[in-house]
């Protein structure tokens, strides 16, 4: 969800282009694990596809093609109208005081900094690991909070799968604060608010 409002793809932010993600992904032994040619192949051997690839695109079916419409999909797979967002468009009680406060927190401690955007996050490279550990830090796209509610598990490693869990330990490890039980719920609340609706 969301991947197009992105420019950077992959954790480390290795590929720049939404079609270039998609090719990626394709040829990835970790995803579809196939090639141009097998892809076009299983395309080709559809007929409606024919139909709707000729519908679409002068020369029909190619991988070009095929990438392309994988590109245009992830475009429409948008979950964006959240209570968040209508807050930010003027309608004040489309989330509690509570989450008001989150959302002051988030800025207050420095979350904003690294999860900005209209994404939340996706957008940027930043160091990751643990500021009070020997482990080597490295550069890491941020993940976008969008629906983080609802994509546990958590962090590069899935670690973690309670989210209250999640925002003291990255306070603490990145932003080297640590939050109350107090202000912890209430960027829980804050985060809650990010719960998109499902794409038509």
């Amino acid at each position: 969800l969301n991947s197009a409002l992105n420019f950077l793809f992959f954790t480390d932010g290795r590929v720049r282009s939404l079609k270039d993600q998609v090719k990626e992904s394709i040829n990835s032994r970790n995803e579809l694990n196939s090639n141009k040619d097998e892809i076009v192949k299983k395309v080709k051997s559809i007929g409606e596809y024919g139909i709707l690839f000729n519908d679409a695109y002068s020369d029909g079916i190619n991988y070009e093609n095929i990438v392309g419409a994988l590109a245009e999909f992830e475009k429409a797979i948008l979950s964006i109208d959240s209570p968040f967002d209508e807050y930010l468009a003027g309608n004040d009680d489309s989330i509690n005081a509570e989450a008001k406060k989150g959302f002051e927190l988030f800025n207050k401690v420095g979350c904003v900094a690294c999860h900005n955007g209209r994404n939340l996050g996706g957008n940027l490279m930043q160091n990751v690991g643990l500021k009070d550990a020997s482990e080597s830090r490295r550069l890491m796209r941020v993940p976008s909070l969008r629906n983080v509610a609802r994509t546990a598990p958590y962090l590069s490693s899935g670690e973690m799968s309670d989210l209250k869990e999640v925002i003291g330990f990255v306070s603490y490890h990145q932003l080297i604060h640590t939050l109350s039980s107090e202000e912890l719920g209430q960027i829980y609340k804050f985060l809650l608010t990010l719960n998109g609706r499902r794409p038509r």
